[in-house]
């Protein structure tokens, strides 16, 4: 369209291309009614760095510019309260690991769609607006001895199979020492999550360290935070269409890793712990503190059995909850 968005079964020539809208329904894409393959949106393989920045995305895939120029090393050195952070060069031995590391290796769903959408829902070309990093860098963590780095993440409760609670996208704390709206913005999300989660990293872990694309009303839709026709699904949605979309602040970082599958191997632990009812989430001031201090401990799970491999295909919604 005119404006730049696209609804229901209908073709977008958004970005040069024509592809179906992401909107559209799944037997109308499949028909291959437009030029594009509706398959090539989502990326099947890992690319480093990712495909060549079209004009309209000119500057991304740079390295993380943080404000008044500090130093990436030393600000997640001091905001993670690490010994060290050591960005990494591409050359440098283990760089290409964080972009596929060898301890998920035999999960099809983190190897075909987890990684692989690093750099946005529909891929690096189509942007901005669908999420994933804007900017990144390697970075080489370093907790203290006294202390392990705390990463977190939220999701959507699933107390019978925690697995799915686990994500290659995580936070530092005070990503969301907030409310739940704001932590949104933060993490370039859209939902009314009902789950928080921590795991404890020891000893040196790689991640891949960057800051994130916005979501646009376009991202809203792909996403089923809002319907075709533009009308949001939920309360944080909501908020963040008459806030007219607001992207994440520039020094929020969002951190790449397979957190769960890395504190298994350490033998560290992971806390998931659910949300309150939507009345009192609504106007809570610190979501972190739901898994940090839970009101109710035994309420939450830890330490998850990873011992069996996530399935390729992911349960409904997992989209929304693996984007963040």
């Amino acid at each position: 369209r005119s404006d730049g968005y696209c609804a229901g079964n209908e073709c977008c020539p958004e970005y040069g291309k024509t592809f179906p809208c992401p909107s559209s329904d799944a037997s109308w894409a499949e028909a291959q009614p437009c030029t594009m393959d509706a398959l090539q949106l989502w990326p099947t393989t890992e690319e480093v760095p990712p495909s060549p920045p079209q004009p309209m995305v000119l500057g991304a895939y740079s390295s993380v510019h943080l404000e008044d120029n500090v130093p990436l090393g030393e600000f997640i050195t001091h905001t993670a309260g690490l010994q060290q952070a050591m960005v990494m060069a591409p050359d440098d031995p283990g760089y290409q690991e964080a972009f596929l590391p060898s301890i998920i290796r035999n999960n099809g769903y983190y190897v075909n769609s987890s990684y692989p959408s690093i750099w946005g829902d529909l891929g690096s070309i189509m942007q901005p607006g669908f999420g994933g990093l804007f900017s990144y860098n390697v970075v080489k963590l370093y907790p203290t001895v006294e202390e392990p780095l705390q990463v977190f993440r939220i999701t959507t409760w699933d107390a019978q199979d925690p697995v799915y609670m686990c994500s290659i996208w995580w936070g530092l704390e005070d990503t969301f020492t907030t409310n739940m709206v704001q932590a949104n913005i933060n993490v370039a999300t859209c939902n009314d999550y009902d789950a928080i989660v921590a795991c404890n990293l020891t000893g040196e872990v790689s991640a891949v360290v960057g800051q994130g694309w916005d979501l646009s009303k376009s991202g809203f839709m792909e996403r089923g935070c809002s319907n075709a026709d533009g009308v949001p699904q939920n309360w944080v949605a909501e908020n963040l269409t008459a806030r007219g979309f607001p992207g994440p602040p520039m020094d929020t970082l969002q951190y790449v890793l397979p957190a769960c599958q890395l504190a298994t191997q350490a033998g560290t632990e992971c806390r998931a712990c659910p949300l309150p009812p939507k009345a009192e989430l609504m106007t809570a001031t610190n979501i972190a503190s739901y898994v940090t201090n839970p009101p109710d401990p035994n309420a939450c799970v830890t330490n998850f059995d990873l011992s069996s491999v996530r399935p390729t295909k992911p349960k409904p919604n997992t989209k929304a909850r693996d984007h963040r």
